[in-house]
């Protein structure tokens, strides 16, 4: 057996760690925000603001800029 294929099944499995971290990084900073603005002793938003506000967090960077060049004008 060869050191290359003796290293692949090592290198697909901290390659699937990656991903399955990445993914769950995802799932779990949502719920941080969630869980700081529910816990949070300020005022209930105005969920039409809320709404703008999640909308917001979900954009790309380049959909960002686009959104920062639009408020500009």
């Amino acid at each position: 057996m060869s050191l290359s294929v003796a290293v692949r099944p090592s290198l697909r499995a901290a390659t699937s760690r990656v991903v399955s971290s990445r993914q769950v990084v995802k799932a779990i900073v949502p719920c941080i925000c969630q869980a700081i603005r529910h816990n949070s002793t300020s005022a209930e938003a105005n969920p039409k603001i809320s709404s703008i506000v999640d909308q917001i967090s979900g954009l790309t960077l380049l959909e960002t800029a686009d959104l920062v060049a639009l408020l500009k004008n």
